[in-house]
This record gives C-alpha cells, structure tokens and sequence, in this order.
C-alpha cells in the first residue's frame, strides 16, 4: 500500500532474508481493543497511510533532517 501511495509500485521492495529467532508472521488486530475498550478505528488503513505520506511530503524540512542519509 505504501509504495502505491507514493507512486512506486512492487519493485522497489527489497525483501530480505529473516533474522534469526525472528516471528514467521505478524498479525495485528484491533478486535481485542474493540470488545474490551469500545474503542473503533476513525480511519481505514488506507486513509490513515495516505494522510501520513502527506504530512511527510508536507514537511520534509522536519524529517529530512533528522535522517542519516538526508535522501528525499
């Protein structure tokens, strides 16, 4: 999703090789938050990924620096 929302598409994904004792597979889910908390998600995912690539397009000044590499 994020490549896509940055104009890129699959090939930019470099995968690697795992780290040892590394889990196999991630999976998170908000159901427990849900039931126990009453709390809903206020944005899909999508939503919520392309507004944090606009506020890192919007404010390269703040992150770009803070990087090693200072790449944009």
């Amino acid at each position: 999703m994020i490549a896509e929302l940055v104009g890129r598409d699959e090939n930019c994904i470099k995968y690697i090789e795992d780290r040892h004792g590394h889990d196999i597979r991630y999976a998170v889910s908000s159901k427990k938050a849900q039931r126990e908390l009453g709390w809903t998600p206020v944005f899909s995912l999508q939503q919520g990924l392309s507004e944090v690539v606009v506020w890192y397009r919007n404010h390269v000044k703040w992150w770009g620096k803070r990087t090693h590499a200072n790449k944009v």
